[in-house]
């Protein structure tokens, strides 16, 4: 099926392998985040720390951004590459009705 299927996906190889890295890098920062969490309860708060709870909420806003806009590229990438096989498809599908 993949065989079949590749030749149409082929021209939009780079948005698929995008689309992927940004998914992959968007799951990775979303883990990051409980990590950074985890330090303000154990070492902040434990020591009363009130710059170190600072400097790692603005840490946790900061990886949730990025997380943020790997997640917009993941959408916009994955959504071109799809659009754009599903017309290869329907193209190719109208070629061999014809």
């Amino acid at each position: 099926m993949i065989k079949k299927l590749w030749p149409h996906a082929r021209p939009y190889a780079k948005w698929i392998g995008l689309g992927v890295v940004c998914s992959a890098s968007e799951a990775i920062f979303e883990l990051l985040i409980p990590l950074v969490m985890s330090d303000i309860v154990d070492v902040g708060i434990a020591s009363g720390d009130q710059t170190y709870i600072m400097k790692k909420g603005v840490l946790m806003v900061v990886l949730a951004l990025v997380s943020l806009f790997f997640g917009l590229g993941s959408a916009a990438f994955s959504a071109v590459a799809g659009q754009g096989f599903g017309a290869n498809l329907r193209r190719a599908e109208y070629d061999h009705i014809q």
